[in-house]
């Protein structure tokens, strides 16, 4: 890119939900991020990332990631200044003959992003921007989002709104609202499906990374219940001997732990069981989470209980067993695995994650 106005630089940390650390030139510096989503498949140490000068505190604001050698824009503010260009070159198809009346039009108490005009009369319009993906499926949102669901209710009440789901990834066939991260948006988004027009469209970029062209998506809504298998990753911040339960007293390194386990009846309720800090112990997962820190949740929601099936893959990407713990109702050896570094900040977990919870969909 001739004269490119991106800054070239590589992810190496995320410090929070607006700060991550980047290299430019191998000198570390620390970026703006404007996207308060996990974005967990995509900034991942060593990922290529683009930037832009930015006059704030940070002298650079992340524009985008990289991922499988593609650009993905993660900034999601820039996608309510980008709608009006693309309405402007007739780049949404359904779109085409449509109008901008005004931007974040009042609406009872709540503001929506357009106030739109078409062949029917005026409309209400609200952008999700979407940076989730596995191959050829989105799916939106990547964090837990009760805003996300507020919008679709307030939208639907309207009987006159357009929800326009913003892919920003190429060759996107389908959509599906990511029900494994966020149940409640799920079943708000399906509750509301006739009461408003969806609308999921991914990009086209140039060479430039300009989005050239819109494509429409196929959008899937699936009968799901809340029932399927997890990880839960812990971080223990000194080696220490834990008393657990039948298996007596156990010896834990520093570093991160790895659980795999499933909820048959309540997933949701067995991941916040382990989250809670006061509980009756009772499995061996209850005596470890009082001590150690727990840095992340990752439900998957299927038919299939493959929990061993997730210890075997833990096991088989260099995670170091500890004997008989969780494992005492099956054969596996164990389902809790000991990495020396983070495996959420490795591709080969996610890309295990995002094949579970979409491959399903692919076309």
């Amino acid at each position: 890119m001739a004269n490119s106005p991106y800054i070239k630089a590589v992810f190496k940390k995320r410090l929070n939900r607006f700060v991550s650390q980047v290299l430019i030139n191998n000198e570390v510096e620390e970026v703006y991020v404007p996207n308060t989503g996990r974005l967990s498949e995509l900034a991942i140490p060593g990922n290529n990332v683009l930037l832009i000068p930015s006059p704030g505190k940070y002298r650079y604001r992340l524009l985008y990631i990289f991922h499988n050698s593609f650009p993905v824009m993660i900034d999601s503010a820039r996608s309510n200044t980008l709608f009006p260009e693309l309405i402007q070159k007739n780049l949404i198809p359904e779109l085409k003959k449509d109008s901008i009346i005004r931007s974040e039009p009042p609406y009872n108490n709540h503001r929506f992003d357009f106030l739109m005009k078409g062949k029917s009369g005026e409309y209400f319009l609200e952008i999700k921007s979407c940076t989730l993906a596995y191959k050829d499926v989105a799916s939106f949102p990547d964090a837990v989002s009760a805003r996300g669901a507020a919008h679709i209710e307030i939208l639907a009440s309207t009987k006159q709104g357009k929800l326009f789901f913003l892919i920003l990834h190429s060759n996107i066939k389908s959509f599906v609202p990511n029900f494994h991260t966020d149940f409640h948006f799920y079943e708000t988004l399906k509750k509301h499906s006739k009461d408003l027009e969806i609308l999921p469209y991914s990009v086209e970029y140039d060479n430039s990374y300009n989005i050239v062209k819109l494509n429409k998506v196929q959008l899937i809504l699936p009968e799901v219940k809340p029932s399927g298998i997890y990880f839960i990753i812990l971080w223990n911040d000194q080696s220490r001997v834990i008393e657990c339960g039948s298996l007596g007293k156990m010896e834990f390194k520093k570093g991160f732990y790895v659980y795999s386990g499933s909820g048959k009846t309540s997933l949701f309720k067995r991941i916040e069981h382990h989250k809670k800090k006061n509980k009756k112990q009772h499995f061996h997962m209850d005596y470890i989470t009082v001590k150690m820190k727990i840095t992340a949740d990752i439900p998957i929601i299927t038919d299939e209980y493959l929990e061993c099936d997730l210890a075997k893959i833990l096991l088989e990407n260099s995670g170091k067993p500890v004997k008989n713990f969780g494992s005492t109702d099956c054969k596996c050896f164990s389902h809790l695995h000991y990495f020396q570094n983070n495996p959420v900040e490795e591709h080969w977990f996610w890309d295990m994650v995002l094949k579970l919870r979409f491959e399903r969909f692919q076309k």
